[in-house]
């Protein structure tokens, strides 16, 4: 999940927090507890910013902070349904808080933000989803508009399939769940030696893949070949 702090002195970041290493760090989140109890704006002031058990208002209290204000904003766009919502966050050391007028102020962002954030996630899904099926070499020509039927484009390339020697019989044994756990480790084993190769993976086919390590100016025929069986073998 993309997450994109602005600090006083630090400006703008962009952070990913992988709540799947993590999975209870959002229920403990202010967030959660706004969707538990139906809010789409809360505000936490001095002792009860103190008080609050939310982890993330540590770092909060460490800074000094004085105020904070939380905002959910849902997207319920059927055409995108994994893009449920935006959630933003205000805080301030200064004291006594927000003003009114910063209220105001504040409130008058979220729109606008929101709409920026929803733009942002939904060009991040369609480029993840576009490397997945297409490859990134494609999938970046598709982007830049080139989506013609029938149009194409000749490129010179190392061809790399791989496949997982003796996954059938381990198919009929395995439990699924335990099966598809390791297949996905087996496969993400394969696309890392690929990539820092030079290539790229244009499909993933069962329990194997389809690769090209791609031959232009800086990756002659012989580089490309190369790489290619280094990729294969790991190394």
């Amino acid at each position: 999940v993309p997450n994109h702090p602005w600090t006083r002195g630090g400006g703008a970041a962009v952070e990913w927090i992988p709540h799947e290493e993590e999975p209870g760090t959002f229920d403990r989140s202010p967030f959660a507890y706004m969707l538990a109890n139906g809010l789409r704006c809360s505000r936490w002031r001095d002792d009860a910013l103190k008080s609050a058990s939310f982890p993330a208002f540590a770092t909060l209290k460490a800074q000094g902070a004085t105020d904070y204000i939380a905002h959910l904003v849902r997207f319920e766009r059927a055409q995108a349904p994994a893009l449920t919502g935006a959630a933003l966050s205000f805080a301030t050391d200064q004291a006594g808080g927000f003003r009114t007028e910063h209220v105001a102020l504040l409130a008058s962002l979220v729109p606008p933000l929101s709409l920026a954030a929803y733009r942002i996630a939904l060009l991040d899904l369609t480029i993840s989803v576009l490397d997945a099926y297409v490859g990134p070499h494609a999938g970046r020509h598709v982007l830049s508009g080139e989506m013609r039927r029938g149009s194409g484009q000749t490129i010179e390339t190392v061809l790399l399939v791989a496949d997982l020697r003796g996954f059938t019989p381990l198919a009929d044994i395995a439990k699924s769940g335990e099966l598809i756990q390791r297949l996905g480790e087996h496969l993400e084993a394969m696309a890392g030696p690929i990539e820092a190769h030079g290539g790229e993976i244009l499909n993933f086919l069962g329990d194997g893949l389809l690769a090209i390590v791609p031959i232009g100016a800086d990756m002659v025929l012989e580089r490309a070949a190369a790489s290619a069986v280094g990729a294969g073998s790991g190394g």
